[in-house]
């Protein structure tokens, strides 16, 4: 089976599988133009690129360390920043070659790693339970955030960051007062989140957070901006995409608030 992304034009094209070459396949990341896709492959120590456009074309392949785990791309998409996990060695490849242009020892074992929108470089240090805020040329440390546990997930969403916690919490980052603004509690082992829209006004969104055996959906808004009521109704009255739908600390269909509520969990 095919697997769509979006085209330059906001439609879809259909990518084929394709062998990767890897020992065990898990993270992976797509350029936005669709011509290249990255991946870690956690047991051979190696990133993978390959063309999702024509699987004749050979997938390169550079060994990094031990077990690589969360990457992303610079703002211009030309350098390739990945994690050796076991280390906590980040390293920055060239992103069409994967030659190596710069490392970096972290705070001990790291996980994953965002890119804002101005190219800064944010990485979840688990071991050092915090997270660090780079340079993404020199790669110099130039914040650093204390957390209450280690972050196996991160979400950016504008200026805002979602940490998913080993204590079983999110937290919410906002990335330029680089303070920790709000949270909410999850299921058991959150791990990846993702924010699917915004609130009116432009600001905050719904956030989902995935645990082995749950989904928390949130929907978040900061003080004087009106959530879309609509949106937390679409979410509970399709309940055949989720499973089995309840209602969490607030009923569905939502009401206008102006702080961080659970609008629904699926187990």
């Amino acid at each position: 089976m095919s697997s769509p992304v979006a085209g330059e034009d906001g439609g879809s094209r259909a990518f084929k599988p394709g062998p990767v070459t890897g020992a065990r396949s898990h993270y992976l990341i797509v350029r936005r133009d669709g011509s290249r896709c990255y991946v870690a492959d956690t047991m051979s120590g190696a990133v993978i690129m390959v063309d999702p456009e024509d699987m004749g074309v050979a997938p390169v392949r550079k060994r990094i360390g031990t077990a690589p785990e969360g990457m992303t791309l610079s703002a211009d998409e030309q350098v390739l920043y990945v994690i050796d996990q076991p280390s906590g060695t980040l390293h920055a490849l060239d992103a069409n070659t994967l030659e190596e242009k710069a490392q970096r020892p972290m705070r001990g074992e790291a996980v994953r790693i965002v890119t804002q929108a101005d190219g800064r470089l944010i990485v979840s240090n688990v071991a050092d339970k915090s997270l660090s805020r780079l340079d993404p040329v020199t790669l110099a440390e130039t914040d650093r955030l204390a957390l209450e546990a280690g972050a196996p997930g991160l979400n950016l969403a504008g200026d805002r960051l979602y940490a998913s916690l080993e204590n079983d919490k999110v937290v919410i980052v906002d990335t330029r007062r680089w303070s920790i603004v709000s949270g909410f509690a999850t299921g058991s082992a959150p791990d990846s989140a993702i924010v699917i829209s915004r609130c009116r006004g432009g600001a905050g969104g719904i956030a989902m957070s995935f645990a082995p055996r749950s989904l928390l959906i949130t929907q978040s808004c900061p003080a004087g901006v009106r959530q879309d009521a609509s949106l937390r109704r679409n979410w509970c009255e399709d309940r055949s995409a989720w499973g089995r739908c309840s209602a969490g600390r607030m009923a569905c269909p939502g009401r206008s608030r102006n702080s961080s509520d659970t609008a629904l969990r699926t187990v």
